[in-house]
């Protein structure tokens, strides 16, 4: 389900909870963005690992209290789920041939191959949309515009990020999936 605001995403899954159970579902693994208002309310505009931390055991500590804890994951994009694009960034490339890690380095400052995006971002999505304008394509974070970009993931991509150990967020939601 998507519930469209990151901040509804624990108060959705704890308001279906039993009705998922009920339909046959062994798992439910629930996914948002770290970055939110309330997250730039406590940070500013900066990642803060304390903070992150508070969010992260919050929700688990929520979750804890649910009829059915023990089916229920919550992972989170740190900051937000683009980082993971940043970390597989030879889909850029695939994308638009031109979108070389060296043209995006020379046009924006950043190496992709050699950073980890959910550490050096506060905002990845923007770092997206900064990059896709290189090659005059937009990103608003639409349904479609994700889905194109996911449908040029390889699974070269994700071995990659785990071989760096970049985007470790999404390491976690990718085994907890396959778990």
């Amino acid at each position: 389900m998507n519930v469209a605001n990151d901040e509804k995403v624990l108060s959705a899954v704890k308001d279906r909870e039993k009705d998922l159970v009920q339909n046959g579902y062994e798992k439910i693994i629930a996914l948002r963005d770290m970055y939110s208002e309330a997250y730039l309310n406590r940070a500013g505009r900066m990642i803060n690992n304390i903070i992150t931390e508070e969010f992260i055991n919050g929700a688990h500590e929520t979750i804890q209290k649910m009829g059915n804890s023990d089916k229920i994951k919550m992972c989170f994009a740190i900051m937000e789920f683009e980082a993971w694009f940043l970390g597989m960034y030879n889909l850029f490339e695939r994308l638009d041939p031109a979108l070389t890690i060296a043209y995006i380095e020379e046009k924006l400052g950043f190496n992709l191959s050699v950073i980890d995006p959910q550490i050096e971002f506060f905002r990845p999505s923007d770092k997206v949309t900064d990059i896709l304008r290189l090659g005059g394509r937009q990103y608003q974070k639409s349904e479609h515009d994700i889905e194109s970009i996911c449908s040029k993931i390889d699974i070269k991509d994700f071995s990659n990020a785990f071989e760096k150990g970049i985007c470790m967020s999404f390491k976690d939601f990718y085994d907890e999936v396959l778990n």
